[in-house]
């Protein structure tokens, strides 16, 4: 059995992994990203869920975990990895500054079982996903109005602007306008503001309401991503 313990581990001079070390960091692994990925499930807003990124969690975590296993104390290894992955270009973009956290915790589970501290691990998982639920269940940090795009088409050379103004100033808390832009190719104009409103609002009648100003012929409402529901 040591023989064969030798034969598929070739270092020399080091400790000899056991099958049963990369079951056990296999599997802390995979338990522990389950819990992750569920936090990430159940507590993501907005429109950039992909699966794709639940599995590259769990790619990345064992890859980490092997990873680890494999450079142990060895300098030398710890090294060549650097320079391994420095030929590797990275060109995803990660939409979510929350995405990249989740990579992280990914990366810290498997760095915890990779070098055998499973009991750190597994509490680090539990607690950290603890604290993402409640921040999610309890709304932490959310402003207490909204904000949203409204880029409204009308008429040039009628007085819509002044009764868009009127309109806005009725229905919204807080109306900016923050862009104007010429149609070449018609006979038409659009103004771009920014609304504000309390949470809850109905944005969306408010702008369908602008529709039935006199000369405006289109209301557009862009909603904040963290907003939108799927």
């Amino acid at each position: 059995m040591n023989q064969l313990l030798e034969f598929l581990n070739p270092a020399t001079g080091e400790e000899l992994f056991h099958p049963l070390d990369i079951v056990v960091v296999v599997a802390i692994v995979m338990v522990c990203l389950f819990v992750v990925t569920r936090s990430y499930q159940s507590t993501h807003r907005g429109v950039t869920y992909t699966q794709s990124f639940i599995h590259a969690l769990f790619l990345m975590g064992l890859c980490t975990g092997i990873v680890m296993m494999i450079i142990g104390s060895n300098i030398a290894r710890a090294f060549s990895l650097v320079g391994a992955l420095s030929i590797i270009r990275f060109r995803t973009a990660v939409k979510d500054v929350r995405d990249t956290a989740y990579l992280f915790f990914a990366v810290v589970v498997g760095m915890g079982a990779g070098t055998g501290f499973y009991l750190h691990t597994v509490v680090f998982t539990l607690v950290a996903s603890a604290v993402m639920w409640g921040l999610f269940r309890f709304d932490y940090a959310a402003k207490s109005e909204t904000e949203e795009v409204l880029k409204v088409t009308f008429d040039r050379g009628s007085s819509a602007p002044e009764a868009i103004a009127e309109y806005l100033d009725g229905h919204f808390d807080e109306a900016r306008l923050i862009n104007s832009i010429r149609h070449f190719d018609s006979d038409q104009d659009t103004l771009v503001y920014v609304v504000r409103g309390p949470v809850g609002s109905d944005f969306d009648a408010a702008a369908e309401g602008l529709e039935g100003v006199e000369h405006v012929t289109a209301a557009q409402l862009y909603v904040n991503d963290q907003q939108v529901t799927l």
